[in-house]
């Protein structure tokens, strides 16, 4: 911004230049075409001779001056260009800017909004979890019960271990009911084994 505003400066100088240029070359235009006029009315040599010098002199600055006219037109030009772009993208970072900081409004308002939730969540867990504990009602088995699941739940190696126990637990009820049916099966097989060798013995023996 303050490289636009030292540029803005820079080309209002240089249009006061130039308009002042531009004015005393109209001015020396002026003088020069009076000069030709009145050369060409009096033809007079002593005329000739005074004005001679004016009209050297003013031919002399007049390219010079152009010159200098055209440059800083060249230059204000360029200025104002210049000047144009930087507006451009002070406008472009200024929307940059504005989307920025919306979206970081955006995102703080619902980082606060998680924060409020979350909050709220504990604060209603814990009252829930204090009052349990604080019941009058509460019997002893249901303090045991909240006492081992505080336990269990204190960390991650109790939870595990908890796990763990409960894995083992299943898998040994699972190999003894399968030994129970299995012993089952077995008694069966021989009760029905015994039943017709039975069966077979007394036809044997007696040919029934």
């Amino acid at each position: 911004m303050a490289r636009t505003e030292e540029q803005e400066k820079e080309i209002f100088a240089l249009k006061e230049v130039s308009e002042k240029n531009d004015r005393l070359v109209v001015q020396l235009e002026r003088d020069l075409a009076n000069a030709v006029q009145d050369l060409g009315r009096t033809g007079e040599l002593s005329t000739s001779i005074e004005t001679t010098p004016i009209q050297n002199s003013d031919t002399s600055l007049l390219p010079i001056l152009s010159s200098q006219r055209h440059r800083l037109h060249e230059r204000v030009t360029n200025l104002e260009q210049t000047v144009s772009c930087e507006k451009a993208k002070n406008l472009s970072l200024e929307s940059e800017i504005e989307k920025v900081r919306a979206e970081n409004i955006k995102m703080v308002e619902r980082i606060r909004f998680l924060q409020s939730t979350d909050q709220k969540s504990y604060n209603v867990e814990v009252g829930y979890l204090n009052e349990f504990g604080n019941s009058k009602k509460m019997t002893a088995h249901d303090k045991v019960t909240l006492n081992i699941g505080k336990t269990i739940l204190a960390s991650p190696r109790s939870r595990s271990v908890f796990f763990s126990y409960l894995l083992i637990l299943h898998v040994l009820i699972m190999l003894v009911l399968y030994n129970f049916a299995f012993n089952q099966s077995v008694m069966r097989d021989a009760e029905t084994e015994c039943e017709y060798k039975f069966h077979q013995h007394m036809l044997d023996k007696h040919g029934h």
